[in-house]
């Protein structure tokens, strides 16, 4: 019996009266894809309100409209194994209907919108929302263009909630200008109630705003996120905040963004900003923070080595409140501008933040931004950015990051030490994890777990880690992968970056293949009259691997082919480690003039073919 036909004898049991008492009449539906529809469209299209459609791991190749439906999209199981893949033909998801925060999309990885056309409009190649108001939550959305505004994430109108998804490699189109918001645009004046929280917006590109911008927005909230390597053409290297935008922006981590005018990290017209990391952005002025308009600053943490820390405009009225920040510039101002006042009243301080390093914006023992911040912060929170109490001292510190107060520093453990795949067919991939644990009593957040420089052969396949904080004894694990491209011994590293510090993880393989060699790796034939053969010339192949080597064709290939020939060959179809054989090759130019060709021995080396370069002139 069909789902929808199920749903039709529910509906006529209501109209008859014959539901039976205290029992649900409609109760929400799970339907599943491709189980029972086959594409995720089709599964919203027949989903009615609350019902979750639930999408099995897999490609899908596609373009949904949620079609103002109060509904849950879902992946079984996370954005690392399902992907909506736009196919660089149009936007991804559509929310243009009116959906309220009940239309909900968890847990996919969205990739390659396309909004040059117009075709929908030019903003939100990944996902575009007007006039609507949904939960995006736990998504991948990454590698999107647009011709517009938010590449990623484009708001139109909306007061959506977009909650711990990562953001990363959107850009707009190359060639275009004018476009703002790489990773999220809010704009049209009725944003007031966004929500923007817990995500990681990284290496996003835009003309103004790199990872964000906020255009006639309101005052949404934007709090816990971690903006790093976005970059704008213009103005808010990570964000730029225009016009009617006023935002509450609460313990962000905002670092080595890039504008190449004002605003390294951020470009700000009005709002507040509250125990804010804004540090190592680029700028020409203003590299933390460049004002235009009146603006409250409490607690925040605004470094610079390159430019100004912050700049404000002159003559702003309102005049800029600023309320127990350090903006500190090596080498250069920390205060200037229109905020150059500031520095040794309401607590404004600038000196160095000493933070611990290596990536990490947490403070060290001796930081002057330990308590020194001001308790009566508007909105300030109860954890910091890593979950930890927000005042252990008795008076907040400056920034994102609270330090923690006597008691033991926070530990991680991981298990195994390190990790050995052992020896591996050529070509095969292998798999295994590493287990994190909270070894100490202090909570540890997990920034970051990635492969370490020289380890080509080893890639994150799955990781339950990377955003998450950790309590006494919770565990999280990180699955690997290796992939025995080439013979011998491949080292690599696993590099864990926490609140505890940097742990890196030793991993080794052994690639067990045969590997062609040949020599010499080109052949010159000289002059040869066409039409007649030189005198022959040999190429010796030999497996330089530690396995056999199964050589599946030899043949001659390139521009001139046919002026080329194998004249004779001693190889067999497998070669033994250390083994060789030889093949004779001949010119025979069919025109005058240089002739080349390439010889090619095609095998199960997992480095791919092998090939020498044939060169010869017809005269």
């Amino acid at each position: 019996m069909s789902y929808r036909f199920v749903r039709l004898l529910v509906c006529a049991a209501v109209v008859l009266g014959l539901a039976a008492p205290g029992r649900p009449v409609a109760a929400a539906a799970v339907l599943d894809v491709p189980g029972s529809f086959p594409s995720i469209q089709a599964g919203i299209d027949a989903a009615a309100p609350g019902d979750t459609v639930r999408v099995a791991p897999g490609l899908y190749q596609e373009h949904i409209d949620f079609k103002g439906k109060a509904i849950v999209v879902e992946s079984a199981q996370g954005p690392g194994s399902t992907t909506i893949d736009g196919g660089n033909l149009d936007r991804v998801v559509n929310f243009h209907s009116g959906e309220t925060r009940s239309s909900v999309l968890q847990g996919f990885t969205i990739q390659h919108g396309l909004t040059t056309s117009g075709t929908n409009g030019y903003d939100g190649a990944g996902i575009g929302i007007s006039f609507a108001s949904p939960t995006i939550q736990g998504n991948v959305i990454t590698n999107n263009v647009s011709g517009g505004d938010g590449s990623g994430v484009s708001v139109y109108f909306g007061s959506p909630a977009i909650l711990g998804n990562t953001i990363t490699g959107n850009t707009k189109a190359q060639g275009w200008t004018g476009q703002a918001g790489g990773g999220i645009s809010l704009g049209g004046g009725d944003s007031t109630n966004a929500q923007v929280i817990g995500n990681t917006i990284t290496n996003n590109h835009s003309y103004w705003g790199g990872a964000m911008s906020l255009d006639a927005s309101g005052s949404p909230t934007i709090s816990n996120n971690r903006m790093s390597g976005n970059s704008a053409e213009s103005d808010g290297g990570a964000i730029w905040s225009i016009n009617a935008s006023s935002p509450l922006m609460v313990q962000n981590l905002i670092v080595g963004n890039e504008s190449p005018t004002l605003g390294g990290g951020v470009f700000f017209a009005s709002g507040t900003l509250v125990n804010n990391t804004i540090a190592d952005n680029t700028a020409q002025e203003g590299a933390a923070l460049y004002g235009v308009a009146s603006a409250q600053l409490f607690n925040n943490i605004l470094e610079s080595s390159r430019a100004s820390a912050v700049e404000c405009a002159t003559g702003s009225s309102p005049p800029p409140v600023l309320d127990h920040n350090d903006a500190f510039g090596s080498g250069s101002i920390g205060f200037a501008g229109g905020c150059a006042s500031a520095l040794g009243s309401s607590g404004n301080i600038s000196a160095s933040p000493l933070f611990v390093g290596s990536g990490s914006y947490r403070l060290q023992v001796g930081s002057p931004a330990i308590d020194a911040g001001n308790n009566a912060a508007p909105s300030l929170p109860a954890t910091d950015l890593d979950g930890l109490p927000r005042i252990s001292g008795g008076v907040v510190d400056l920034g994102a990051y609270e330090f923690v107060q006597g008691g033991t520093p926070p530990s991680l453990s991981v298990s195994p030490a390190s990790v050995s795949f052992g020896s591996q067919p050529g070509g095969s991939t292998t798999i295994a994890s590493v287990t994190l644990t909270n070894s100490g009593t202090v909570l540890v957040h997990i920034d970051s777990t990635t492969i370490g420089a020289g380890s080509a052969y080893f890639s994150v396949g799955s990781d339950s880690c990377t955003g998450v904080t950790l309590g006494a004894t919770a565990t999280c694990a990180v699955g690997l992968r290796f992939f025995a491209g080439a013979s011998g011994a491949l080292p690599g590293r696993l590099d864990i970056a926490s609140s505890a510090g940097t742990i890196s993880v030793p991993l080794s393989g052994t690639g067990v293949a045969g590997h062609v060699s040949l020599t010499p790796a080109s052949l010159t034939f000289g002059k040869v009259r066409v039409g007649r053969q030189s005198g022959l010339a040999s190429i010796t192949i030999a497996n330089s691997g530690n396995g056999t080597l199964h050589v599946s064709a030899i043949a001659i290939q390139g521009s001139n082919p046919s002026d080329f020939a194998i004249v004779s060959s001693s190889c067999a179809a497998a070669l033994a480690p250390g083994a060789s054989c030889s093949i004779e090759v001949a010119f025979r130019p069919t025109a005058a003039g240089t002739r080349t060709a390439t010889l090619t021995v095609q095998s199960d080396d997992p480095t791919g073919p092998a090939s020498a370069a044939l060169s010869g002139t017809g005269r």
